[in-house]
Parts: structure tokens; sequence; C-alpha cells
């Protein structure tokens, strides 16, 4: 993994004393962010497809471990997972407005 030097990431913003207590706290931030989305996105909650909601925990579990390792100093990545994310669920015909 490429990274860029301490400095670089402060001037860009970006506080990388932030990724360590974020990883140690990954699970939590996780649960919130799916509760988050089954509360305002009905469509999650509706889908009778009973991998939905297992893949969603999964989905924003990447999506925490990518920001930890951005806050880490790690160069921004192709966000592969996000792609595939919208793919499954575009093969599923799970409604496009709710993954936007």
């Amino acid at each position: 993994m490429r990274v860029r030097p301490h400095n670089q990431l402060e001037q860009a913003g970006v506080v990388p004393a932030v990724q360590a207590p974020l990883l140690a706290d990954a699970g939590r931030v996780t649960a919130e962010l799916q509760k988050a989305v089954l509360d305002e996105v009905p469509a999650f909650t509706e889908s009778g497809n009973p991998d939905v909601v297992p893949e969603l925990e999964a989905h924003l579990e990447a999506h925490v471990r990518e920001v930890c390792r951005l806050l880490g100093g790690g160069l921004p990545g192709e966000l592969d997972f996000v792609r595939e994310h919208a793919e499954r669920r575009a093969s599923q015909r799970f409604p496009l407005d709710a993954l936007l």
C-alpha cells in the first residue's frame, strides 16, 4: 500500500491520528450506519431477499475499512466494492433510488 507522508495528509485536512480509534470502534460505527440506513431506506427492510441486509452490513464494513485506510495515509483507491455492491443490487432488481 502506498502511503502519503503525514505532513501531506495534514495539509489536505486529514488527521491520521483518528485512524486507530475509528478502527478500534469500527464494529459500532458499522452498526450505527446500518441502523441509520435501515431506518431511513425502507426498501432494505421491505425486501423479501434474505441476502440484502447481511450484504448491506458487509458493504458498510467495507466503507468503514476504506475510510480507516485513507485516514491512515493510504492513497485513494478505485472503490470497486461500491460498484460490485451496486451491480449485485441491480441484478436482484433492488430499487435504484434506494441505493442513491
